[in-house]
């Protein structure tokens, strides 16, 4: 199995300051040509490999092939960075916050179902350790602070961007002292055209906004056009707001330039525009291990 690595930091990371930060982003070099949506495929995704497995395998067989493709993953990435631990949380897709280095002690490399993270937001402030978090369309805003050396990352669907995940979690970070207006900030790629909803998940977010108080449901509602049954968010739009309203400035947040739809190199959960690549890529963020 092959993996590329891209290895530039985006440009609004690329200063003196922020010397530290290591970012990557994982992409999968032997995609898988689908001819559909993602929910569609008898295959089944491994979140840990962002991989398509094979129905009918025999347990110890793909366990076996699991773990080892979770192995190589997380060994070529460690060999890369020099990092010592890689946490990777599962989004619960609340406004959940971990520290990653302060408990990832307890959290194993291996594929271990009883050790898993679920968190939607990590924060990290120990050299040699990362986050990683995988997306398809959603976006990941990787949050760094210069002068404090530390380093976070919000996982943004919507059902975060509906509970308003940034500010939540920008406030949770702002509770261990890292001031917002310094934040320097980067999306990845994600669907920058907009998040269709299907009816299933269009129930789900009405039943979040049916829980709110009037004003934030006004401004999660600002962001979504189409249809009631079948509305299409900004993610985009509605992430930068929150950002915006914490005092994170402007000129410290960049979006990436890629919209995991019209992006042929790019996996996606929905097929449009002929994009039939489909699947996740990893985003890793993390801090150089002091030597």
């Amino acid at each position: 199995m092959a993996h590329e690595f891209t290895t530039t930091k985006p440009a609004i990371f690329d200063r003196a300051d922020l010397d530290w930060l290591q970012y990557v982003e994982t992409r999968r070099a032997d995609k898988t040509n689908m001819t559909g949506n993602m929910s569609d495929d008898p295959r089944v995704l491994n979140r840990d490999t962002y991989d398509l497995l094979q129905p009918g395998i025999p347990f110890e067989v793909w366990l076996d092939q699991e773990q080892t493709a979770v192995n190589e993953r997380i060994a070529a990435i460690k060999s890369l960075y020099n990092f010592s631990k890689i946490g990777r949380p599962r989004p619960e897709h609340g406004v959940t916050v971990i520290q990653l280095d302060k408990d990832i002690d307890s959290v194993s490399d291996e594929n271990d179902a009883t050790n898993r993270i679920f968190a939607d937001a990590t924060l990290l402030t120990t050299p040699g350790y990362a986050s990683m978090i995988p997306p398809a369309d959603c976006i990941v805003a990787t949050v760094a602070y210069p002068s404090k050396k530390a380093v976070g990352q919000i996982h943004v669907g919507f059902r975060g961007a509906a509970r308003n995940i940034v500010a939540s979690s920008l406030e949770q970070f702002k509770d261990k002292g890292l001031d917002p207006s310094e934040a320097v900030v980067y999306f990845s790629p994600h669907v920058q055209s907009g998040f269709p909803l299907n009816e299933a998940e269009t129930a789900e977010l009405y039943q979040i906004l049916d829980s709110m108080p009037v004003e934030q449901r006004r401004t999660v509602e600002k962001y979504l056009r189409g249809t009631t049954s079948h509305p299409v968010m900004d993610l985009t739009g509605l992430a930068l707001d929150e950002f915006r309203q914490s005092h994170v400035p402007d000129d410290n947040i960049q979006t990436s330039a890629q919209d995991t739809f019209s992006d042929p190199t790019l996996f996606s959960d929905f097929k449009k525009n002929g994009h039939r690549y489909t699947g996740r890529f990893g985003v890793i963020a993390g801090i150089k291990e002091i030597s």
